[in-house]
């Protein structure tokens, strides 16, 4: 497996933050939470998997998922389909699916870009986290 380096590993990390903290570190499937909102157990989980560059950082391909949860849907495609399409619903889940169909190549100023904007939505959600909004928050997608 490749080690990402760079711009690539500063995006892994901060959509991985974001995707969990959109979720309040509670899995989106079972309900289960993760009040220490650090560590394992809460997993960044990707409909399309990460290998698929044109979807990797795309906010609507990817939940938050307890490794249980995670581990299930990953063994049961189409009830994870099914679950995509109640979680999304069908329109954004076909401009997912055609994002992922659509060969992309993001530049270095792209990625920047994608980074800066996600990071600027990790704030922001941080900052509605500490004036006490609970529960799942929408993020703007760079998408």
């Amino acid at each position: 497996m490749k080690t990402l380096k760079g711009i690539d590993k500063k995006l892994d990390d901060v959509c991985r933050e974001l995707c969990k903290e959109r979720a309040d570190w509670t899995c989106e499937k079972c309900g289960k939470q993760f009040p220490e909102r650090k560590g394992g157990g809460l997993d960044w989980s990707h409909f399309y998997g990460r290998r698929a560059r044109g979807t990797r950082w795309d906010m609507d391909n990817c939940a938050a998922h307890c490794c249980g949860c995670h581990s299930w849907l990953g063994a049961n495609p189409i009830e994870f389909g099914l679950w995509i399409e109640g979680h999304l619903g069908e329109v954004r889940k076909s401009l997912v699916m055609a994002r992922f169909h659509r060969p992309m190549k993001f530049y270095k100023a792209d990625k920047e870009d994608m980074l800066l904007h996600y990071q600027s939505e990790l704030i922001i959600l941080k900052q509605k986290r500490m004036e006490g909004k609970q529960g799942f928050v929408e993020v703007v997608n760079w998408f």
